[in-house]
């Protein structure tokens, strides 16, 4: 695929709407012999856009400023996302800036 030659980093959301096509992101074993970083956001579509809340597009971009940092080679990120909007009480935490459960 990309022969390590080159970090990817790709984020996605958890959106019942959108879907990621089969075969749109590579198997575990590949990515980590490619090189590519997926980002499983927890985040709808929409508010990964520059529609999206502050409290996400910020961080978003941090993620995104320690990957272009980072020197070392490529590993699987975790995120701590913020319930999504579907779940029962997730409307009040975005609007009160916060980023998940207390």
């Amino acid at each position: 695929m990309t022969e390590s030659k080159f970090k990817i980093l790709s984020f996605r959301s958890k959106d019942p709407v959108f879907k990621t096509d089969p075969g749109v992101i590579p198997p575990e074993k590949i990515r980590e012999k490619s090189g590519i970083t997926v980002v499983q956001t927890g985040y709808q579509h929409t508010d990964m856009s520059d529609r999206g809340p502050d409290n996400i597009k910020s961080t978003i971009q941090g993620m995104l400023d320690k990957f272009i940092d980072d020197e070392s080679s490529p590993r699987p990120v975790v995120v701590n996302a913020p319930p999504l909007m579907t779940e029962p009480g997730a409307g009040g935490a975005l609007r009160a800036g916060r980023t998940g459960p207390d």
